[in-house]
């Protein structure tokens, strides 16, 4: 029987514009990032770009979930990365 590695609780996530491009917002590292639809690479929001997002909401929790898979370069990253151990 194989043993599941427990995964982390993701952090909030929000829906977000950002230079009229839809996507989600949420901090990672201490660092406030926007993840644009459809891309895996994230955008850092500098102080200064703060005047240019608009936070719409907080998403629900598999939506956060599918934001921190998309941070780790998407399900089959996370999936190749996961530890094969057998109990």
């Amino acid at each position: 029987m194989a043993t599941v590695h427990e995964t982390t609780i993701p952090s909030k996530a929000f829906y977000a514009r950002f230079h009229d491009e839809s996507g989600y917002l949420t901090k990672y590292d201490g660092d406030l990032l926007f993840l644009a639809d459809g891309t895996t690479t994230p955008h850092v929001i500098e102080p200064a770009e703060v005047c240019d997002l608009d936070v719409l909401g907080e998403v629900g929790t598999a939506v956060a979930q599918f934001v921190a898979d998309q941070l780790a370069g998407g399900y089959a990253a996370v999936a190749c990365s996961r530890m094969q151990e057998v109990a």
